[in-house]
C-alpha cells in the first residue's frame, strides 16, 4: 500500500467518526429530568427543605427551573439547534426560558402568585409531553408585619403593627442596618430589667388539627445572647409546638425553625432573648415568616415491625399476668425503682420494694422478667426527701440536689446492683409536671415545674449517669427524660441546646391520645403525630438523626362505643409517625381507663381486643404507604410478612362509601368488633366512617 492511500485512508476514517460524533442525538422524553431551586424568596432568603422546593406566595419570589439530561454523556443541549423544549405552570408565571450556554441546560424562571397554591410545572420535548412533572407549593406568610415595614407607636414608644410586647419590652426601634427593606426590630436591655428576657410576640389562629409549619427570621445582636423562637398554644396548657434556640452574633443569620400543631386554637408567635442580671444587650430581628405546608408528614421506616414496638408499663406485676399468655407481643417492660423508694435512708437499700402496689416488685420483678426474655427499662430518677435542697416547696426544685455525690453514688450502686440483668435506664418520669401536695400533706412525686426548664442542670446529671453506667456496662441503653406532650418541645430544646443529645441513646416522650377532631394530622387519631413530628424536626435541627424515638407511656381511654377501633388506629398512627417503641400503660392489677385485660374477671377489654388485633396485623409487616383523601378518610396500605397486602381504612370526618379500586384486589374486609372479633363481607363497596375496615387482598 502506498503511503499517499494509508494517509487518505486514515483521513477518511477521522472524518466519518467526527460527522458520527456530531450526528444529532435521537432524543427520547424520558431522557430528561426536571429540577427547581428557589432563588428569591422574601428578601434574599432561600428555602428548599425536605418537602421539595417551595415558594412564597408574594407574587415575586422566584425559582430557577432547570431540565437536563440524566446521563448527558458529554452532550451540550444548547448546542443542539433542533431541540425544542417549552414550560408551563398551572400557577404562577414562567418567564426567561432559555438555553444555557455555560452548564448547557434549559433553564426558565418560575414566578409565585399572590394566593396559596400549588403550581404543576410541566414540559415537553420537540412537542412531546415529559413523563415528569413538578409541583411547587405556594404558601402564604402567616404572620403579620413580619417584616416590620408598618411601624406605629404605643404607649409614647416605637412599636411594630401586629405585634405585642414581652415583659414590657416596649422600646423597640428602627434600624437602619435592616436585613431588607427599610426597617428592623430591635431590643434593647440595659441590664436593670427586673425579668432576664425580652421580646415580640403574635397571636394567630389556627382553624386545622395537625398542621406543619415552616418558618424563619433573621436575627443579629450582642455576640453570645442566646435567643430563641417558638409557636406556644394559648390555651390551656401552654403547650409548645416548635422551638429553636440559637446563639447570637454580630452578623445577620437565617434561623429556621418548625412546628406541628395538636389541634385548632389561638397560638402565639414568640421570639425572645434573655442577658444575665446587669447584663446589657441587644437583639435585633428581620422577615418574619411563618407558612403551612400541609399535613403532618410520616416517616414511617420501612423496615419490618417486630415485637420491640410493643411494650408496657408496669410498677408491681403479679405472676398471672403476663402479655403474651393473652396474645400480645412484649419486647420490654417499663418499670418503676425509684430512688425514693430504694434509698428512703442514706446508704440503707430496700432491693425488695420499688414502688409496691401489689405482686412482684423490686429484684423479684427484674428476675421473672429476664426470665421470660424480656428486657426490663428502668425509672430511676426520682430522689429520696432526704437529698432535697431546703425550701424546695418555695423553688418548686428537685433536680438541684443538695449533694452531687449523692446522685453520682445512687447510679452506681443501681448499675452495679442490676449489672448483666438491666440494659436498659431512663434517668426520670415525665420531667416536666410538677409537685402537688395532696389535701392529706402527702406528695405527688414528680419533677420541679422550673428545673426541666433548667437544661445546663439537666444535662449535667444526664451526663454523670451515661459516664457511670456506660463504664459498667457498655451495651446499657440510656433513654432521655421523658417529657409529656405538652412540653416536650420545650424541654428537648433546651436540653439539646447544651449538649444532651451526646448523652443518651433515645429520646424519650408521653402522650395519651385526647379527643379525636375530624380535621387532622393525616391518619393520626389524637395529636400525638405531631409531637414525634416536633422532636423529629428538633432532632434533626441539632445533627442528632441517629437518635430513635420512643413514646415510653401511652394510654387509650375506653370509649364503649369504639370497641378497640381507637386503641387501634392509635397503634398504627404511632408508628406511622416515625415511632419506633410504644409502651403502653399499663399491666398492674390495677384498674385503670386505659387496661387491656380484666384481671378481675379474666377476660379481654374492648382495648384489649384493639390492642390484640393491631399487634397481630402488625407484626412483621411493612407499611408501604399512608395518605389521607380529600374527604377525610384515612388509607393505610401494609404488606404483611407473608407477601399479602392489607388496606386499613377509617374517617373520623364523616360516614363515606368508597369503590374499592380493581387493583387493590380485596378479596375479604373485616372489622374490629367487641363480641366476635372480626366480621368478614365482601360487597364492591365500603362504608368508611370511625370504625376500622380491613380490606385483605387474594
Amino acid at each position: 500500500m502506498s503511503i499517499k492511500l494509508f494517509v487518505f485512508l486514515i483521513l477518511l476514517n477521522l472524518i466519518s467518526a467526527c460527522s458520527t460524533a456530531i450526528a444529532k442525538p435521537d432524543f427520547q422524553k424520558s431522557d430528561f429530568e426536571i429540577d427547581a431551586v428557589p432563588i428569591s424568596v422574601c428578601c434574599k432568603d432561600d428555602l428548599h427543605g425536605k418537602r421539595g422546593p417551595y415558594l412564597p406566595a408574594d407574587g415575586i419570589s422566584k425559582a430557577l427551573i432547570t431540565i437536563k439530561l440524566k446521563n448527558n454523556n458529554g452532550i451540550h443541549l444548547a448546542k443542539n439547534k433542533d431541540l425544542k423544549i417549552q414550560i408551563t405552570t398551572s400557577a404562577g408565571k414562567i418567564s426567561k426560558t432559555q438555553f444555557d450556554d455555560k452548564e448547557g441546560v434549559f433553564i426558565a424562571y418560575l414566578t409565585s402568585s399572590d394566593k396559596q397554591e400549588n403550581a404543576i410545572v410541566k414540559y415537553t420535548v420537540n412537542d412531546k409531553d415529559s413523563t415528569q412533572k413538578l409541583e411547587i407549593p405556594f404558601l402564604k406568610n402567616i404572620v403579620l408585619n413580619g417584616d416590620f415595614e408598618r411601624n406605629g407607636v404605643r404607649h409614647d414608644r416605637p412599636n411594630a403593627v401586629y405585634w405585642g410586647a414581652i415583659n414590657s419590652s416596649s422600646n423597640n426601634i428602627d434600624y437602619k442596618d435592616s436585613f431588607a427593606g427599610k426597617r428592623a426590630i430591635c431590643l434593647k436591655r440595659t441590664g436593670k430589667e427586673k425579668a432576664k428576657k425580652s421580646g415580640i410576640s403574635q397571636t394567630l389562629k389556627f382553624t386545622n388539627r395537625g398542621r406543619f409549619y415552616q418558618g424563619s427570621l433573621w436575627l443579629k445582636g450582642t455576640p453570645g445572647l442566646k435567643s430563641r423562637v417558638y409557636l406556644q398554644q394559648v390555651n390551656p396548657y401552654y403547650s409548645y409546638v416548635g422551638i429553636k434556640s440559637y446563639q447570637l452574633t454580630d452578623k445577620w443569620t437565617k434561623v429556621t425553625f418548625t412546628a406541628a400543631t395538636h389541634i385548632p386554637d389561638s397560638y402565639s408567635l414568640r421570639i425572645e432573648y434573655e442577658t444575665k442580671p446587669g447584663q446589657a444587650g441587644v437583639m435585633c430581628i428581620d422577615d418574619v415568616r411563618l407558612q403551612s405546608s400541609g399535613h403532618v408528614d410520616f416517616v414511617f421506616k420501612k423496615k419490618s415491625i417486630d415485637k420491640r414496638f410493643f411494650n408496657y408499663n408496669s410498677a408491681s406485676l403479679p405472676a398471672s399476668v403476663w402479655p403474651e399468655k393473652k396474645g400480645f407481643p412484649v419486647d420490654s417492660i417499663r418499670i418503676y425503682s425509684g430512688w425514693n423508694a430504694v434509698e428512703k435512708k442514706p446508704g440503707q437499700y430496700i432491693w425488695t420494694n420499688t414502688v409496691p402496689r401489689g405482686g412482684m416488685a423490686g429484684d423479684k420483678l427484674i428476675n421473672f422478667l429476664n426470665s421470660k426474655g424480656a428486657e426490663p427499662m428502668m425509672v430511676i430518677g426520682t430522689p429520696p426527701k432526704w437529698t432535697w435542697e431546703k425550701n424546695w416547696q418555695k423553688t418548686n426544685r428537685w433536680l438541684t440536689i443538695n449533694n452531687f455525690n449523692n446522685w453520682e453514688n445512687w447510679i452506681k450502686t443501681i448499675g452495679n446492683h442490676y449489672k448483666g440483668r438491666v440494659r436498659y435506664y431512663q434517668l426520670w418520669n415525665e420531667i416536666d409536671m410538677p409537685f402537688r401536695v395532696k389535701k392529706n400533706g402527702k406528695i405527688r412525686f414528680g419533677p420541679g415545674y422550673k428545673d426541666y426548664q433548667n437544661g445546663e442542670k439537666v444535662v449535667a446529671l444526664t451526663k454523670s449517669a451515661h459516664k457511670i453506667l456506660k463504664s459498667i456496662d457498655p451495651n446499657i441503653t440510656i433513654v432521655a427524660p421523658s417529657a409529656t406532650m405538652l412540653h416536650a418541645a420545650k424541654f428537648y430544646d433546651s436540653f439539646f441546646y447544651h449538649g444532651g443529645g451526646k448523652y443518651i441513646d433515645v429520646i424519650a416522650f408521653h402522650c395519651y391520645p385526647g379527643n379525636e377532631q375530624a380535621q387532622g394530622i393525616a391518619v393520626d387519631t389524637d395529636g400525638c403525630s405531631a409531637v414525634a413530628a416536633q422532636l423529629r424536626s428538633l432532632r434533626d435541627a441539632y445533627n442528632l438523626q441517629h437518635l430513635p424515638i420512643w413514646n415510653t407511656e401511652s394510654g387509650v381511654s375506653e370509649a364503649n362505643d369504639e370497641n378497640g377501633n381507637r386503641i387501634f388506629r392509635h397503634l398504627v398512627s404511632t408508628w406511622i409517625s416515625g415511632v419506633e417503641r410504644i409502651f403502653y400503660y399499663n399491666l398492674d392489677n390495677n384498674p385503670t381507663p386505659f387496661e387491656l385485660y380484666d384481671w378481675k374477671y379474666g377476660k379481654l377489654t374492648n382495648n384489649g381486643k384493639g390492642f390484640r388485633m393491631a399487634a397481630n396485623l402488625l407484626n412483621g409487616a411493612k407499611v408501604v404507604r399512608a395518605e389521607t383523601k380529600q374527604d377525610g378518610t384515612a388509607t393505610v396500605e401494609l404488606l404483611l410478612s407473608s407477601g399479602r397486602k392489607v388496606y386499613i381504612l377509617w374517617n373520623l370526618e364523616q360516614k363515606v362509601s368508597m369503590s374499592i379500586p380493581p387493583q387493590w384486589r380485596v378479596k375479604t374486609i373485616k372489622t374490629i368488633d367487641s363480641q366476635r372479633d372480626f366480621q368478614a363481607t365482601i360487597p364492591n363497596q365500603v362504608e368508611i366512617g370511625r370504625e376500622v375496615k380491613l380490606l385483605f387482598a387474594e
